[in-house]
């Protein structure tokens, strides 16, 4: 049985995980014209930024999401229960 500090942990996390897609997208996008001056970069360069910065946050928010996962399945096994 999940407790009540287990039960914020992971609500904690969920939500962690859940503002970081949104403010993660909005930083590379606002970064993007700084990132061409500082690196002369063209528009095909950025546009590899742009696809990167979405593929990082869903492999991010799965492993934020699965630790408590893990952590709970990992107690439940060796307390036997």
């Amino acid at each position: 049985m999940v407790d009540e500090q287990e039960k914020k942990i992971i609500l904690l996390v969920a939500s962690l995980a859940s503002f970081l897609v949104p403010y993660t997208g909005s930083s590379i996008t606002v970064a993007l014209p700084a990132m061409a001056a500082q690196f002369s970069a063209d528009s095909v360069t950025l546009g590899w930024i742009t696809s990167a910065s979405l593929y990082q946050p869903p492999s991010l928010s799965s492993r934020l999401v699965g630790l408590p996962i893990s952590m709970a399945e990992k107690r439940s096994f060796y307390s036997g229960s």
